[in-house]
């Protein structure tokens, strides 16, 4: 994970200077599925508590700031792909956190337009029920706009790893904008992507992606150094 606080076109060098967030699991709850991939809602409330606080931000509390609703027969996308690995392994607790937030999630249909989605798609089913979460990671940009008497905005830069991510800001900005730097389309948009983070006064930028595509993927960071520039 990294912040890239805003420093007047400085964006790109931050970003070369990633940096790996420690968390801290004081409660000895599992924070990565074991039949899928990804990190469990609570794993990426702790990322989101650590890097919120360095941004000076006072994190949200789990579980007290949601409506939790709970799935607890998630089997993901390793019990999809290796069943003779994971039949006997225990299944999943996937929990759907709503932050208790007055809301928007918006989706950029166009230059300048956009339209009013769910922020929880659950026709999601299966193995890919934790990408309900924004609906999977999806482009070309999306945003939710918040009425919680915060003034500035921020931008979240992820793969699938961070979609349980994304919605936890929106306790600490008026507006928290996200996209995924392999599913960006500045034809739909109207704008680069540097261009959106002026357009939007956009404060602080997260980058939050799996440790497969943050170092085994130079060509994504290229991607998306390009995409700041």
């Amino acid at each position: 994970g990294l912040i890239i606080k805003s420093n007047k076109g400085g964006w790109i060098d931050r970003f070369r200077n990633r940096i790996i967030i420690p968390i801290q699991n004081e409660n000895d709850e599992y924070v990565a599925f074991r039949t899928d991939i990804h990190w469990t809602p609570y794993g990426n409330h702790l990322i989101y508590s650590t890097m919120a606080a360095q941004a000076g931000k006072t994190p949200s509390q789990y579980p007290d700031d949601f409506e939790i609703t709970v799935d607890d027969t998630f089997q993901g996308s390793l019990f999809r792909d290796h069943p003779s690995t994971y039949w006997n392994v225990e299944p999943d607790v996937l929990e759907y956190l709503t932050p208790k937030v007055d809301f928007e999630y918006r989706k950029i249909t166009g230059v300048d337009e956009y339209t009013v989605v769910d922020y929880l798609d659950m026709s999601r089913t299966g193995t890919e029920r934790y990408t309900a979460y924004l609906g999977g990671p999806a482009g070309p940009w999306h945003y939710f706009q918040c009425d919680n008497g915060q003034t500035e905005n921020c931008l979240v830069i992820c793969d699938s790893f961070g979609l349980s991510f994304v919605p936890l800001l929106t306790h600490n900005y008026n507006q928290v904008h996200y996209y995924e730097p392999r599913r960006f389309n500045r034809e739909i948009v109207g704008y680069s992507v540097s261009e959106m983070i002026e357009k939007y006064n956009i404060h602080d930028i997260y980058v939050v992606m799996g440790d497969f595509h943050v170092f085994n993927s130079e060509s994504l960071l290229h991607n998306v150094n390009n995409q700041l520039g």
